[in-house]
């Protein structure tokens, strides 16, 4: 959902790519524990839900079973 804030919880952390699907140049990946803000999805692509997302310096696609929805207020 737009507007709201994920965490990173699979243990290898969350990977970000330029866009939805494997298929896409590799951006980083994050650790596990990691809150990022939902900016833009869901996209569908290899039969799974992709959204791209941030932590406030790097933004890239990610699988939606990489990360939850995370209630948080995020502190400047």
């Amino acid at each position: 959902r737009l507007g709201i804030y994920v965490k990173a919880v699979k243990p290898d952390g969350v990977i970000l790519r330029k866009g939805a699907g494997f298929d896409t140049d590799y951006v980083t990946t994050l650790p596990i524990g990691t809150i990022l803000y939902v900016q833009q999805g869901p996209a569908d692509a290899d039969s799974l839900r992709w959204f791209l997302l941030s932590d406030g310096v790097r933004s890239g696609w990610a699988r939606q079973d990489e990360v939850v929805a995370y209630a948080v207020k995020k502190v400047p």
